[in-house]
Formats: C-alpha cells, structure tokens, sequence
C-alpha cells in the first residue's frame, strides 16, 4: 500500500529557490514548501502543486500550527541539509517540535499553576472578606443586644424608681382631717414666735396627736419634733405623740404667741390660722 504523508512546511530565501520536485513541475520554490513522503520517497514540493497533487493531504494539520503558512525558515546550512539529507533535516525538525511541545507544556502547565493559584488567593480573599462580614455583623448584632439590654435595664429602673415615688405619693398623700380627727374632742390651738402653728387634738383611736398647719410650707416638718416623743405620720401629715405633754413642752420652748382650747377641731384650726392671713 502506497505510503503519502506530509511531514514538514518550511520556507527559504527567495535567492535560495530549489525546485519542485512534483512530476511535471521543477519550477522554483521558496515559501510554503511541503516536505512530503510518497511511497517511502521523501519529495519538495510547492504549495500550489501541494493541493493539486495530493488532496488527501492537508496543510492545516497541526504541521500548519508548527512550521505557520509559510513554513518554517531555513538556514543556509538547514536548506544545503534539506537538499542533500532530507530524512536528517525532517528528524531536526521532528526534534525541535518535541522539544517545542515540552516548553509549550511547561508553559501551559506554569499559566495553569499561576491561574490555580490565584483562583486559590482570590477564593481566600473571599473567605477571609466574608469571614471577616460575618464577624463584624456578629459584633454587631452583640453591641446591639447589648445596647437593647442596657436600654430595657434603664427602662426597667426608671420604671421602677417612677413606680416608687407613685407608692410613696399614694402613701404621703394627705388624707382629709375628717377622716382620721375625733370631731367630738376638744383641741388645743398653738402659734409660735417661729412662725409655726399647731393643733393638738385626737384621732378616732383615742391617740392624741400635733397637727402641724399648713405643712407645705415647711419642707423637713416632719423634723420638727424628736422621735422619742411623737412619730410622724406621712399620710395624715401629723404627729402621733408617744408623750404629748413632752412634746407640747418642746414646742412651748420656741415662744409662745397664742395657746386656746377649742371645742373641736375646726374651731382650734381656725384659731391657730388666724394670724397668718
């Protein structure tokens, strides 16, 4: 069976023309040449008369990649080879191509490496930016919930200080005198040189007590007496005496302006507000 197979396209210079070696042709070639076996004899031949003569064979193989279009340029010394030892120059030229092939493998193989690796950075950097989101929302997240706890632990005191001076002003709210003084007791009315006025009358349980007139006006009232001889009661705004005549004393000492016994409450409240207005 007849053998045909191009082997190389190589080129020379238009001074060094050799001549097509295809049957009939022998016109001069320098671009394009295709060194072809045919029927184990190795020829040169034109392009022209390349696609003419075998069209089995085609040029833009991966020989067209190696050599180009217009083949591969021959030295003088190469161009002497190729006349004279053909098989020599295309096994010259088989070996190049290997070695070519190997660096063209390192090459690929080190664009590969490079592109791997800097997938590898890139996905790092990608991880790490996330790494680094999800952290600062964490962060974020925990200063807010911590923000949140510290507002509900201000709310929660605030509520619970506003709640207790509700109970305290529910508790020292002033109850009306008719609610707790025995309207059927006589009282005593009281002006002193300090400016004070009391009453000294009794509550519906018998207990003797000092009422302190118009207490508004004296911030610390519930001062005015000692602890060992009257307690003072937020919600009447008066003293429960333990010992009424040892408190009675201890106002008498500040200078007396006017003392009466009234029949009832009123009559000695009315007295002791009488010389302030």
């Amino acid at each position: 069976m007849t053998e045909r197979r191009l082997l190389a396209i190589v080129s020379t210079e238009k001074d060094n023309r050799i001549r097509c070696q295809h049957q009939g042709c022998n016109h001069p070639v320098y671009s394009a040449i295709h060194v072809v076996l045919d029927d184990s004899q190795l020829k040169v031949i034109g392009s022209t008369c390349f696609k003419q003569g075998y069209p089995d064979l085609h040029s833009k193989t991966d020989l067209t990649d190696r050599f180009g279009e217009k083949g591969r340029k021959l030295s003088p010394d190469e161009l002497e080879k190729l006349m004279r030892n053909t098989e020599q120059l295309v096994a010259q030229l088989e070996e190049e191509y290997k070695a070519h092939i190997k660096a063209e493998k390192r090459r690929i193989a080190e664009i590969e490496r490079q592109q791997q690796e800097s997938a590898q950075q890139r996905l790092h950097a990608i991880i790490q930016h996330e790494t680094q989101r999800q952290e600062a929302m964490l962060l974020s997240q925990q200063e807010a919930e911590r923000r949140w706890h510290e507002f509900n632990e201000k709310v929660a005191k605030k509520t619970t200080e506003l709640a207790l001076i509700a109970t305290q002003r529910e508790h020292t709210r002033m109850l009306p005198t008719s609610n707790w003084v025995n309207p059927k007791k006589s009282a005593l009315a009281l002006r002193l040189k300090d400016g004070t006025s009391w009453v000294r009358c009794e509550d519906l349980n018998g207990q003797q007590r000092l009422f302190p007139v118009e207490t508004l006006q004296y911030e610390n009232w519930t001062l005015s007496l000692p602890t060992r001889c009257a307690q003072a009661d937020l919600s009447t705004r008066s003293f429960i005496t333990k010992n009424v005549i040892d408190a009675l004393f201890i106002l008498r000492t500040r200078g007396v302006q006017f003392e009466c016994v009234f029949p009832s409450f009123q009559h000695a409240l009315s007295a002791a507000k009488g010389d302030r207005h």
